[in-house]
């Protein structure tokens, strides 16, 4: 006797609802509902198929993709965004790929991947003007990645030329500190643009990355040291000017003074003013110190001194 696959599936609900299975309305309701019951597994099962098979068309892709992926000398030939985009219309054409949806979803995938690849940023910024024939018409990447996946890729991958190679962060972050500490800020200045120099070769796009705006911040420190520096140079300026103001305001006590003027040449008298600053002792011993070097450079004899 054929087994009744359909009596056993009901036999299996009625126990797990807690029905008579032999109930005659519950056997005319569960019979009548069969068809679309085996048409929503059909579904089910093509929908699944379907979803493998575009699953597997979209590994395929980065399978067929990925040694372009791996070779630097590709990818940061700005050529590889046409490579790229003619492999993706040719696919479409061809009808490799299930949908234009999965062909989408293919180059998503693609764009993510050169992120952490070496000439991955020459890619990226190549292949957003490119178009795919998609959905009616030609469409360009950029737009189809959308412009804000764009920038964060882009972002992403001039970031990841430093983090995946530590030596060239080291490098770049030595020669900062280096660079920000030289004694001459001119010195400095000159070390800064040649690390903005070969960043700009790694990091060619526009995008804000960390090693940016760490150059941004660095010059800004050596213009506050360059500034600094030049206000502290006009202080010792001004300082040695009111020392030499003292000095003239002290000779000319003292010449008055011999000439028999009333005139006081204690430090403590004598006159004050912007152009002299507070009179110290120790003009006192400086003026002294200078009438005797000019004493001894008069050559004169120590008998008659």
């Amino acid at each position: 006797m054929a087994s009744d696959p359909h009596g056993a599936e009901s036999k299996n609900y009625a126990e797990m609802a807690g029905i008579d299975a032999n109930d005659k309305d519950y056997q005319t309701g569960f019979n009548s509902d069969i068809s679309q019951r085996s048409a929503a597994v059909y579904d089910l099962h093509s929908q699944y198929l379907s979803k493998n098979l575009e699953t597997q068309a979209v590994l395929e892709t980065q399978a067929d993709l990925q040694p372009l992926l791996d070779d630097p000398k590709v990818l940061s030939n700005p050529a590889s965004a046409d490579h790229f985009s003619n492999y993706f219309n040719n696919g479409l054409k061809a009808g490799i790929f299930p949908s234009d949806a999965h062909a989408v979803q293919a180059l998503q995938r693609v764009a993510s991947a050169a992120v952490d690849k070496d000439g991955g940023v020459t890619l990226l910024d190549n292949i957003g003007d490119k178009t795919l024939n998609v959905y009616g018409g030609q469409r360009k990447v950029s737009d189809l990645l959308g412009p804000e996946m764009m920038d964060n890729l882009k972002m992403k991958a001039a970031t990841s030329t430093y983090t995946r190679n530590s030596k060239r962060n080291e490098s770049f972050e030595l020669g900062l500190a280096n660079a920000v500490n030289q004694a001459d800020p001119a010195a400095g200045w000159q070390e800064l643009n040649k690390l903005e120099q070969g960043n700009d070769w790694l990091q060619t796009g526009e995008q804000m990355t960390p090693q940016r705006q760490k150059l941004i911040q660095a010059k800004a420190q050596l213009i506050a040291k360059v500034s600094q520096n030049s206000q502290q140079g006009l202080i010792k300026l001004q300082q040695s000017a009111q020392a030499d103001n003292r000095q003239a305001v002290i000779d000319d006590a003292y010449t008055r003074r011999m000439a028999s003027e009333n005139v006081a040449v204690s430090p403590k008298f004598l006159p004050v003013n912007e152009n002299t600053g507070e009179f110290k002792e120790s003009d006192m011993a400086t003026y002294a110190a200078n009438k005797l070097n000019q004493i001894n450079s008069l050559s004169i004899p120590a008998s008659s001194r």
